[in-house]
Formats: C-alpha cells, sequence, structure tokens
C-alpha cells in the first residue's frame, strides 16, 4: 500500500502491520518496537525515541482479571473507556462516576463526564502520577482523584 509522501513525513511509516510488542529501554531512553507485516508474516523490529498510540476506539479494551473481579458485584454500567461513544451522557448525566485510572483517557473522561451532567467523578490510581492526577483545578470541584485501586472506594 502506497501513501502520498511529498514532505517525506510518512518514508517511515509502516502500513498494514500489527505491533506485537513494545517496550521502553530505560538505560538507552528508546522503544523497542517489534511488529508483523500482515502481507507476509514478516516480522521486524526497531527501536524509537517516541511511541505513538494510534488505533483510538478501534484498539482491544485491556480488561484486567483483578479489575473485572473487583467489579462483579457492581450492578451500575460498567464501560472501558473505548466505549464511551455517543451515548455516554445517558451513563454518567445526574450520576456519580468512577473511573479507573489517572491517565489521559481518566483525564479526558473526568472533564466529559462533568461537562455531561454528572453529579460527581472519583477517579482512582494506583500512585497519582497520571494527568488527572496533576490537574491541579477541576470545573465546580466535581472530581476527586483517589490514591489506590478501585475496591477502597468501591469497598468502602
Amino acid at each position: 500500500l502506497a501513501r502520498n509522501s511529498v514532505d517525506g513525513a510518512l518514508d517511515g511509516v509502516k502500513f498494514n502491520h500489527t505491533v506485537q510488542n513494545v517496550q521502553y529501554d530505560e538505560n538507552s531512553k528508546k522503544f523497542s518496537v517489534a511488529v508483523r507485516d500482515d502481507s507476509t508474516g514478516t516480522e521486524s523490529s526497531g527501536m524509537f525515541d517516541r511511541v505513538i498510540w494510534a488505533a483510538g476506539m478501534h484498539g482491544a479494551a485491556e480488561k484486567p482479571e483483578a479489575m473485572v473481579e473487583v467489579l462483579k458485584d457492581f450492578t451500575g454500567k460498567v464501560l472501558h473507556s473505548s466505549e464511551c461513544t455517543e451515548d455516554f451522557e445517558q451513563y454518567v448525566n445526574g450520576k456519580n462516576v468512577l473511573l479507573i485510572g489517572d491517565g489521559s483517557s481518566g483525564e479526558d473522561l473526568a472533564l466529559r463526564a462533568v461537562k455531561l451532567g454528572a453529579k460527581h467523578v472519583y477517579v482512582t490510581a494506583r500512585s497519582c502520577e497520571g494527568q488527572a492526577s496533576e490537574t491541579a483545578s477541576w470545573p465546580s470541584g466535581k472530581v476527586t482523584v483517589i490514591e489506590g485501586p478501585p475496591y477502597k472506594v468501591l469497598k468502602g
């Protein structure tokens, strides 16, 4: 598959490849990325300064077994961030919302939930080092970030 790359910006981009593994190397401060060419099955790897996740909503939702276990008795709606699409408002408007994880998706969804009328948003974070934890001011004081696993919030 060829793309128009007049200025060379896409010359190193690999289309129709599946990422097999990404690892960050502290020593070299680079990412090792292993890929498979979907048309030939050939595998290769390379070292990169930056990695961009560009799968968007079509990426596979990661639902760790420990989180599934914690939420098994929860009777409300459970959504992965990739499932928060057009109908997100119906799940958050007028409700208390618990977000697991304080990364960029957590920060985005917390703000979006507030804008869509959530009563309050609680964000749980293992280490409180993500973007949601670093946000100094939330609209109307409607977001609380809690350090620790979600069972501390759900189970008291």
